[in-house]
């Protein structure tokens, strides 16, 4: 059941949407073996995983961008392994997703480090 700090959180998402967002193409997985092209609204930030890495066993795992949107854009949650193709043709591969009060934070890569 949402609470204050819940409905916050969700209105400084919007507001950052209105203010920094971009409408973007994805194209996401079906959950089906098919793919499925959406133009979200959505944060993109290619500095925002600049410095930490992902450490997951068997390596380390760079990021190249952080993609935040809302949970209610996609049928379902992504898994990491999975790619997303941001414009469609390019491929990001997907390291790690977050979710909190409605957000997916996804991590992606366009390159991996062993």
């Amino acid at each position: 059941m949402p609470n204050a700090f819940d409905a916050l959180m969700a209105d400084s998402f919007e507001a950052l949407l209105f203010d920094a967002g971009e409408l973007r193409e994805l194209v996401v997985s079906d959950g089906a073996g098919g793919k499925k092209t959406i133009r979200p609204v959505v944060l993109w930030s290619r500095d925002a995983l600049s410095r930490p890495t992902i450490t997951k066993v068997g390596g380390v795992y760079l990021g190249d961008a952080l993609l935040s949107l809302w949970e209610t854009e996609l049928d379902r949650r992504p898994l990491e392994g999975e790619f997303i193709e941001s414009p469609a043709g390019v491929q990001w591969e997907i390291l790690n997703v977050m979710s909190s009060n409605g957000v997916h934070y996804i991590a992606l890569s366009a390159t991996r480090a062993a």
